[in-house]
């Protein structure tokens, strides 16, 4: 079947029409369910025998975090934010994804990493950045007076320090809420480059399976 012109400039300009996006795949109630219930280890658990999505990998690396697992969540951010072989973060991630990364190495004890990812925000004004820059403001005044200056001057992480924070660590990859009653997304034909039923088009909520 020939593709129009319009059919492969809208695929040019949203490549993710075509192959889809980061959020692609099924998300089953159940987790769901109990990440409502804030049973994040049942949910962690229940996500280690699913296929290994980028969302599902991400709400993982989220319930880590919950959990108190911050090394954990770590290592699973780190594999979808840092490109392979590098210190350097792949471009195409999202400012949620850097959060949450930020989010664990301040909770791991490594705040100026934190603050690293943070300056690569795409947007100035993200609420978790602003939450956790606070958090290590407060922290960083409570310092004594020369670990206070090493931090200052050096940017120098403490041994064994430990970032206290007033909010809930983590967020998940898509609206935990909405997404137990939300329909299955149905194709527009008015739209070029439309998804089918079942998938899902950028910044949609996944699909959630029975």
């Amino acid at each position: 079947m020939s593709t129009t012109k319009n059919e492969k400039r809208s695929t040019r300009q949203n490549p993710s029409a075509a192959k889809g996006t980061e959020q692609e795949g099924d998300v089953p109630k159940r987790v769901i369910g109990l990440i409502l219930k804030e049973n994040y280890a049942a949910a962690y658990d229940a996500m280690r025998v699913l296929p290994r999505t980028p969302v599902l990998l991400h709400a993982m690396a989220v319930c880590a975090l919950r959990m108190g697992k911050a090394a954990d969540a770590v290592n699973l951010f780190r594999g979808m934010s840092v490109s392979a072989g590098t210190t350097i973060l792949k471009p195409e991630i999202d400012d949620t994804l850097k959060v949450n990364y930020a989010t664990a190495l301040m909770l791991a004890g490594l705040p100026s990493g934190a603050l690293d990812i943070l300056y690569e925000l795409k947007g100035a004004e993200h609420p978790g950045a602003e939450q956790i820059r606070n958090a290590i403001a407060r922290w960083a005044n409570g310092l004594s007076f020369w670990r206070r200056w090493d931090w200052k001057l050096n940017r120098i992480d403490p041994p064994r320090c430990s970032v206290p924070i007033d909010f809930t660590p983590g967020i998940f990859p898509f609206p935990v809420g909405d997404m137990v009653t939300a329909p299955d997304p149905q194709p527009d034909p008015t739209r070029s480059g439309s998804v089918s039923q079942g998938s899902t088009s950028p910044g949609s909520t996944p699909r959630v399976a029975a």
